[in-house]
């Protein structure tokens, strides 16, 4: 167990679930309305902990704020995508955003100098929601049509930048890699 599960782990044990994840909610909003986050002090660990982590995270609000954080990094892969990378993240928006937003190359709706910033956050948007295996969803938009119809929509993606999407599908499996004695190339960046 690395020091980061420990150290959540241990705050979560002081308070509830519930009561965690509002503490996170008010932590995150708190950091939302700071400006200026590239002067922030070890600002680029941040900024990694809100992309690895709590972008990721299964709750829709703290992915919105944690994205909405993201968004004070002022960075230009970022900024042009705002409005369908919400869009994404709410459920209530996420079929339609699906259909309308063409992400592959030749859909020329994504500039190319964009996509290695943006893909990557897009990816860690999406996962949550395919590996998601419950939903509050319509039985229009169930869990199996919701996973599908994201999959669809990455499917446009060119096959290096499905890497990330990959990673993050054989990350629980990191420790049965490392006992075998299967080394990955660039490693910390795969998993950390």
């Amino acid at each position: 167990v690395d020091a980061h599960t420990e150290s959540s782990m241990e705050i979560k044990s002081l308070y509830g679930c519930k009561e965690w994840k509002a503490v996170l909610k008010e932590w995150l909003n708190l950091l939302k309305v700071m400006r200026n986050a590239r002067s922030f002090f070890r600002g680029s660990v941040l900024k990694e902990i809100l992309i690895n982590r709590f972008l990721m995270d299964r709750d829709s609000d703290i992915q919105l704020t944690a994205f909405e954080c993201l968004l004070n990094w002022r960075d230009n892969f970022l900024t042009p995508y705002e409005g369908s990378l919400k869009n994404l993240i709410s459920f209530k928006t996420l079929r339609e955003e699906l259909t309308t937003w063409n992400i592959g190359i030749e859909g020329q709706m994504v500039e190319a100098d964009h996509r290695p910033g943006l893909i990557p956050v897009l990816i860690r948007i999406l996962f949550p929601k395919v590996m998601k295996t419950k939903s509050k969803s319509t039985k229009q938009f169930s869990g199996a049509v919701q996973r599908n119809a994201i999959l669809s929509f990455l499917a446009h993606l060119e096959v290096g930048e499905l890497a990330p999407f990959f990673i993050l599908l054989l990350k629980p499996l990191e420790s049965a890699f490392i006992s075998c004695g299967v080394e990955s190339v660039g490693r910390k960046l795969a998993w950390e």
